[in-house]
């Protein structure tokens, strides 16, 4: 899917970069914040050591909240990125929805704290692959 940016898109692009030395793929902001999409093998050089970066940024760009995801070239690779810790067990999708099965222990680990793990998702999968909807179980 080819996205196009505004300007605002592309200065936030810009700010990130001159930040973090990471490389940005894509940018969505909306009434949740920005989440930054970084180009793969991106993402330690965006968060940095113990989420310094990560940290630096989000107090720039407050009060809007920044959450940043690695960029993937699949559907599979994209959830594998963003939900990092949890046990997937099971993947499967079906047109413009995508259900995850995971291990219960690391349930939680794959919606995160007050939802974050799975709308950053949600939001990935849009932008990237036009697939509206993501659920866990």
């Amino acid at each position: 899917m080819s996205n196009v940016l505004d300007s605002n898109s592309l200065e936030l692009m810009k700010v990130f970069e001159q930040r973090t030395g990471a490389k940005v793929a894509d940018v969505v902001e909306d009434d949740r914040g920005i989440v930054f999409i970084v180009e793969e093998g991106q993402i330690g050089k965006a968060i940095g050591k113990q989420g310094s970066t990560l940290a630096k940024l989000r107090e720039a760009f407050a009060p809007r909240n920044v959450e940043v995801i690695e960029d993937a070239s699949d559907v599979r690779s994209m959830i594998d990125k963003t939900l990092r810790g949890a046990v997937i067990r099971n993947v499967e999708q079906n047109d413009n929805q995508v259900v995850i099965s995971v291990d219960s222990t690391t349930r939680g680990i794959a919606i995160g704290k007050g939802g974050s793990n799975i709308k950053k998702l949600k939001v990935a999968l849009k932008r990237k692959f036009g697939i509206e909807d993501a659920k866990i179980l």
